[in-house]
């Protein structure tokens, strides 16, 4: 891949990791102070996450869209994946920041956490947000 398409590239997951996870930041906040707290629910947090799911990953794909086209991302697969690959890295990257950082958990706390319906959710979330990039360059 040629140094110019490959910085482009990278360019642009960094791009769209910063835009979604901003969003999702306000999102995630909203669900857990005004949503899940309303929902008189045992399985409140599960709900919270499958209403905000749709609308992250709807918000994901436009922002999506619009950095690859403003970046010129190429739409071969190798920089689509790239692309994908590298903000999904530091979306994750992210969420293990917060997660130690602001709630105290450990790395291990954290991965242990991914056996939850709400968190294997929102992983799976960020595994379609990853591959946005590669399904949009057939389009």
């Amino acid at each position: 891949m040629d140094k110019r398409i490959a910085g482009d590239t990278i360019a642009a997951a960094i791009a769209y990791f910063i835009l979604v996870f901003a969003v999702g930041f306000l999102l995630g906040a909203l669900r857990t102070l005004v949503v899940v707290p309303r929902l008189d629910n045992p399985h409140g947090k599960t709900v919270g996450v499958l209403i905000e799911l749709p609308l992250i990953l709807a918000v994901s794909w436009f922002i999506c869209r619009w950095l690859t086209s403003r970046f010129e991302v190429s739409p071969d697969v190798a920089p689509r994946l790239l692309m994908g690959a590298f903000a999904l890295a530091l979306l994750l990257l992210a969420e293990f920041l917060l997660a130690t950082a602001v709630f105290g958990r450990t790395v291990a706390a954290q991965i242990h956490q991914y056996q939850y319906a709400p968190e294997m959710l929102g992983l799976a979330g960020q595994i379609l947000f990853s591959l946005f990039p590669l399904l949009q360059s057939r389009r």
